[in-house]
């Protein structure tokens, strides 16, 4: 339903993406990406990994297009869904997405924020033909199916929020009401301004927050207990630029997970043999040690994407 449409998914591709690059770093520059301040005044202050997505710039670029429409990020299964949602919301997602935020707290909190350029939206006739039952918050709705209570949608104005029920509240409420967010979380403040400007994808935090605990084998869960904080950024242009930064609490740390990042990306490669376009793919990652952090960094040609991508869908 709401949470399978277009942008959604690639919101969680791009998590994804998130979680494979957090032990790497990039190039501090001078001039930083203007954040969204309204948007991040909506997210709570314990917020500990805060991502955006540029969904306006991206629409404007041909090979963010492609790799979205492709089975790299799951066109083919998305677009039975897109019919659907633009019926129950009026918003089409293929054009009516400016820009999502998306941020985690907590042991399982949640939310994603996305600014449209469509007026107000009225799902209620289509909702009110299925589980989904509503109730009135400060002049907004907030829908909530049967047996997933945990999770809400909410509109205002332009604004589409899915979250966790007390997180969505609070948002809403902060659109009214000055509060302590986000934007006063100092840590999360000093990340974003590692994040270059001209970047329509990025996200900053404590990533190790998102993994699984326990993970096997020890040295695994080592690393991940020593990551204090990450930064991924992502420019899509004639090319993909994909740069991370990971600080560790202390540089022996650093130096191993760099090895073991090493030994991954040499596993890929053998798997990958025969395969000329991954192969070829995987050769433009570099992955480094800089005093106490790990660094990954990765230029992808657009026409190679688009011959991989081409293969996939066939």
């Amino acid at each position: 339903m709401f949470l399978s449409m277009k942008w959604i998914s690639f919101t969680l591709s791009f998590s994804a993406t998130s979680i494979l690059f957090i032990l790497g770093t990039f190039t501090l520059t001078v001039e930083a990406i203007n954040v969204d301040e309204e948007l991040l005044s909506l997210f709570p202050e314990n917020t500990q990994v805060i991502g955006f997505i540029d969904v306006a710039q991206l629409r404007e670029n041909q090979l963010a297009q492609k790799l979205i429409e492709s089975e790299l990020i799951g066109g083919r299964f998305l677009g039975r869904t897109r019919e659907e949602f633009i019926r129950w919301t009026g918003l089409d997602v293929e054009k009516g997405i400016e820009q999502l935020m998306a941020g985690h707290m907590g042991s399982d909190g949640f939310l994603i924020i996305l600014r449209t350029n469509h007026g107000t939206l009225n799902p209620t006739p289509y909702l009110s033909e299925r589980k989904i039952y509503f109730e009135e918050q400060t002049g907004s709705t907030l829908y909530r199916t049967y047996g997933q209570e945990d999770w809400v949608i909410a509109l205002e104005g332009k604004l589409v929020f899915v979250g966790s029920v007390k997180i969505v509240r609070d948002a809403l409420s902060k659109l009214t009401i000055s509060d302590r967010s986000a934007r006063d979380n100092h840590l999360l403040v000093d990340a974003l301004k590692l994040v270059e400007d001209g970047n329509q994808i990025w996200s900053v935090g404590e990533f190790s927050t998102l993994l699984p605990k326990g993970i096997s084998p020890p040295m695994a869960t080592e690393l991940v207990d020593s990551l204090e904080r990450g930064v991924l950024q992502v420019r899509i242009d004639t090319n993909v630029a994909a740069n991370a930064l990971g600080y560790f609490n202390n540089s022996d740390t650093a130096a191993r997970a760099t090895e073991l990042l090493r030994g991954f990306l040499g596993l890929f490669k053998a798997q990958t043999y025969g395969h000329l376009g991954l192969a070829e793919l995987l050769e433009n990652i570099t992955i480094d040690t800089i005093e106490s952090s790990a660094n990954i960094h990765c230029i992808i040609d657009g026409e190679l994407l688009r011959r991989l991508s081409s293969s996939l869908d066939q």
